[in-house]
């Protein structure tokens, strides 16, 4: 799997945060990445699931399974019963021998299907969706490599989907009341019809203090890469020139440091909502770091690069901010063992400094 293509998978999903109809392409590298004929979305209405969302099988297919099938179909049931499982495929749900006597497996075969990888999600003990890679009988069973892709694809769904239900939440009014703002975890900006920066939340007064990122000059918003203005601009000025409560757009935001990226987007404020803000709020801007609260996926660092054990636990406290000899001092080796650990791991990763290191570990990071 190459690292490029993983990233350019990644960045679908949070686009699709904002735009919908882009999870058909999302669905669609998935199954390319992993090798598969096709991927499944499913997302739950209030009365169970709805139309699925699948790229490579046609419309009639997703609609009579979800007639007919998805009420009896033994994934959807294991995954009810088994929550605590990330990520389930056919050697954990089903025999090889009740899968040929099931309705829905003949149903899957009947679209030349037979195996399948996925990840289903919980709140509340209801399912809040679901995503898998469908396989046929001749590309066989779901591989360790293919699972942890899977796996790894959870986490950052999760995030997608959160931030879908936050921007959903600004057509809401209360959403816009100062104390909404300043308790929401992603970096705010609310801003008037100059573009000027009135407030700002805990997040963003973060932000602003590493000064790595984001810096507010002459009252307006500007990356600290001068080569990225424009495209922030572009959404701002997008947001500010429409009364409609949607996304104007994207764009990412580096850090001088070379760590992940930032993804920034801007939001028109109606007048009735706006005037609930202080002053002449007429848009915001969110930021959302992608790898907030970064922590490495081990099973995927073990798995898919060879990792040991000790690598991992060092890889862990470099991308955490620790330098080399602190990070020896907290594992009790010395710093000589640590750099011949940091070497290892820049050679089977195949990366050059720390903060390639970072940027891989945002792409390969666990739920936490």
């Amino acid at each position: 799997m190459r690292l490029e293509r993983f990233s350019d998978l990644v960045g679908g999903i949070y686009a699709a945060a904002q735009d919908a109809s882009r999870w058909q392409g999302v669905l669609t590298d998935l199954a390319d990445i992993t090798g598969s004929d096709g991927a499944v979305m499913m997302l739950p209405l209030a009365d169970g699931w709805p139309t699925t969302i699948a790229a490579r099988f046609s419309p009639e297919s997703c609609i009579e399974y979800d007639r007919d099938y998805a009420a009896i179909c033994p994934r959807i049931a294991f995954l009810g019963a088994r929550p605590d499982i990330p990520v389930h495929y056919d050697n954990l749900v089903i025999s090889d021998e009740d899968a040929r006597r099931d309705p829905t497996y003949a149903f899957y075969a009947r679209q030349g299907l037979r195996y399948y990888a996925g990840c289903a999600v919980f709140e509340h003990d209801a399912p809040a969706f679901a995503f898998s890679i469908q396989r046929t009988f001749r590309q066989g069973h779901a591989d360790r490599e293919q699972i942890a892709i899977v796996g790894m694809m959870r986490s950052h769904m999760i995030q997608s989907l959160s931030i879908t239900r936050r921007m959903t939440a600004v057509e809401n009014h209360a959403a816009f009341s100062q104390a909404g703002l300043m308790g929401q975890p992603h970096a705010i900006f609310v801003l008037d019809a100059r573009g000027r920066v009135l407030s700002r939340n805990h997040a963003a007064e973060c932000l602003l203090a590493a000064a790595d990122s984001l810096v507010v000059k002459d009252g307006m918003l500007r990356p600290a890469r001068l080569s990225e203005r424009h495209a922030l601009d572009a959404i701002v000025g997008r947001a500010l020139a429409t009364q409609l409560a949607a996304p104007a757009g994207w764009a990412w935001i580096s850090r001088r440091d070379g760590g992940p990226r930032l993804a920034a987007t801007a939001m028109p404020l109606p007048l009735p909502d706006a005037a609930l803000l202080p002053g002449e709020a007429r848009a915001m801007v969110m930021i959302v770091d992608p790898a907030r609260r970064l922590t490495p996926d081990r099973a995927a660092l073990r798995e898919l690069f060879g990792l040991t054990e000790a690598e991992i636990r060092v890889a862990t406290l470099l991308v955490g901010g620790y330098d080399r000899p602190a990070a020896a001092r907290v594992l009790g080796v010395s710093e000589q063992t640590l750099r011949s650990h940091a070497k290892a791991i820049f050679a089977k990763m195949g990366i050059h400094s720390r903060s390639d290191l970072v940027r891989v570990i945002s792409l390969f990071r666990g739920d936490s």
